[in-house]
């Protein structure tokens, strides 16, 4: 397994390296590993997909953090993700959609996806509204060359409308999850590009003595 190095931002402030180093890429890499699931000899048992999806929502929230003056996990954190995803995710390169539509994007990924995976086993309880979570097994090969495209491969979320249920119809997102990891990925890229927000992150590092934390935990 490779996995491909995270594109990051120019002149990045070395605790902000370090913190990448430690903390963060790891976590990508854990993403890189599942994407390979289901296994073949496992008969398609096992393929992940609530968890893979979490866990780049969760990725997305920790983004959210690093953008707060002193690195405060304690503020609203729905505001604080829906805030970062509007400012860092890459609309530009995934699809032709206007303010208000991605406002509509971030307020159905929130409730659909990182809500309700987190506070109720994945199951939506929203109105007409309802998500699917798209993922097939990739080879090693397919991953990477995904880690290495300049371009997302397609859009990371679609609208399924008027499908027909007993009660009327329902709107369906369906999050498609290499797209939405190749989007995670240029969302970090983004927000390392942003100097001053960096150099903030690095006043943050230092002051809350984070390095000397994670440190001491991996002793």
């Amino acid at each position: 397994m490779s996995f491909i190095s995270l594109q990051l931002g120019e002149h990045l402030p070395e605790n902000v390296q370090k913190l990448i180093e430690w903390q963060i890429k790891m976590q990508f890499e854990d993403i890189h590993a599942l994407l390979r699931l289901p296994l073949d000899d496992l008969n398609g048992i096992g393929g992940c997909n609530y968890v893979t999806a979490n866990a780049l929502l969760s990725l997305m929230s920790g983004f959210s953090v690093l953008t707060t003056p002193r690195l405060d996990t304690e503020r609203n954190s729905r505001a604080e993700f829906k805030n970062t995803m509007r400012k860092y995710f890459p609309w530009d390169m995934t699809q032709a959609i206007t303010r208000n539509e991605q406002n509509g994007f971030i307020d159905d990924l929130y409730n659909l996806f990182r809500n309700s995976l987190t506070h109720s086993l994945g199951i939506n309880k929203r109105g007409s509204r309802y998500g699917s979570i798209l993922k097939n097994s990739m080879p090693e090969n397919e991953i990477e060359d995904l880690e290495k495209a300049l371009d997302c491969p397609g859009p990371p979320f679609v609208y399924l409308s008027n499908r027909s249920r007993r009660r009327g119809a329902r709107v369906g997102l369906d999050l498609r999850i290499p797209s939405f990891y190749w989007c995670v990925r240029k969302m970090f890229y983004n927000m390392t590009n942003d100097r001053e927000l960096m150099e903030q992150l690095e006043k943050a590092i230092q002051d809350k003595g984070i390095l000397e934390m994670l440190s001491a935990e991996l002793r």
